[in-house]
């Protein structure tokens, strides 16, 4: 047999699970990219103040020369002679045909459709005001009024009047000007998400690969179990992107107990690394093979069976964990995992079963009684 066959058999299910760990990877570094950016709002903020300001002085020197004024997509000007506006280059912005307190001005501007940055520079008798938007937002929203940053801002944000120092935006002369937040809600939020799943799968595979090849050797499980125990806590301590905290498998709403079983994504990694461990406890009692090691295989199967029965209470009363199988093809992802978890539970179940009759069959206290039954 060809070496690398001989390797690829061995070893099938850690190769498999560095696949699905590396699609993990794919979507956790994807999803870092698209995340909200305090910097990248500043950047563009900047570039946009300067080209705002150039225009403004650009279209004073245009109308002394009598020429064509300049356009942009970006930036929006008016015009106005002493306290009446004659010119403007675009009507997105709601304002009537004379000055009033609000506009034109200088800095962040609130009108009825959103927030405006505005620069005003006067000449004479003639005034003119260059504004972009920042903010698309309407008093009355719904699913095609919802509040949304123009095709120019590349980084997405909501516009806030107070929040935190690191998420304010200066303008060029280091004042504040307002504070960029993502948006509470991504409308995207329920879409399925493979990143976490993957993960999951990924970190199952390695365990039972290893947990698999160390079956008959105790040093081996207690390295497995501690390094599930690293695995549990590392995985708490991540920063998951914006994009995942705000999917069921991080979301509160989905799923929530107490602060060990945070979300779903935390009661998965719990439910792993206590189930392996049901497993690598079996490993070691066979291993230790005496008459108290014997007495606890007894109760193995007694303890995870009370266990899964509270964590089937625990989903049951505190998850929108849809368990029924009359709209089969509508379950989502977390579902079916869930449904997996389910039967990797009865399996270990099942084992603890088998391994506490076969260590106990040579008692004669446990041997008559399984005699009478035809065990």
């Amino acid at each position: 047999m060809s070496p690398i066959i001989s390797f690829i058999r061995t070893w099938k299910f850690s190769l498999l699970g560095l696949l699905f760990l590396l699609f993990g990877f794919i979507s956790y570094y994807s999803n870092q990219q698209q995340g909200f950016s305090i910097t990248a709002v500043q950047k563009r903020f900047s570039e946009l103040e300067k080209a705002g300001a150039a225009q403004a002085k650009l279209l004073l020197k245009q109308i002394d020369k009598g020429q064509k004024l300049p356009t942009s997509n970006e930036l929006i000007y008016h015009l106005y002679q002493n306290e009446v506006l004659f010119g403007w280059s675009s009507n997105q912005l709601p304002i009537g045909r004379y000055k009033t307190a609000v506009f034109p001005d200088n800095g962040l501007i609130k009108l009825n459709n959103g927030y405006y940055f505005s620069q005003s520079v006067q000449k004479d008798s003639i005034t003119s005001c260059v504004s972009f938007c920042l903010l698309k937002e309407y008093e009355f929203s719904n699913a095609y009024l919802n509040a949304a940053n123009p095709k120019f801002w590349k980084q997405q944000f909501a516009v806030n009047l107070t929040g935190e120092r690191k998420n304010a935006i200066f303008d060029s002369k280091q004042q504040l000007v307002f504070y960029a937040t993502p948006f509470a809600q991504n409308t995207n939020s329920n879409e399925e998400n493979g990143g976490p799943l993957f993960i999951l799968i990924a970190v199952f595979l390695f365990c039972y690969e290893i947990q698999t090849y160390f079956e008959k050797s105790w040093i081996g499980s207690l390295l497995l179990l501690l390094g599930l125990l690293v695995t549990r806590i590392v995985l708490y301590e991540i920063s998951w992107p914006l994009h995942w905290q705000e999917n069921d498998w991080f979301s509160a709403g989905f799923f929530a107990y107490n602060e060990w079983y945070p979300d779903f994504f935390a009661f998965a990694i719990n439910s792993l690394f206590i189930v392996f461990g049901f497993r690598i406890l079996i490993v070691l009692l066979r291993i230790i093979d005496r008459w108290w090691s014997k007495m606890i295989a007894l109760l193995l199967p007694i303890l995870l069976w009370l266990w899964v029965l509270e964590q089937l209470g625990i989903v049951i009363e505190h998850s929108n964990i849809p368990l029924s199988f009359e709209h089969l093809f509508e379950l989502r992802l977390r579902s079916y995992f869930f449904f997996a978890l389910i039967g990797f539970f009865l399996f270990t179940f099942q084992k603890t079963v088998h391994f506490a009759v076969v260590q106990n069959s040579t008692q004669k206290w446990f041997k008559q009684p399984l005699l009478k039954v035809g065990i």
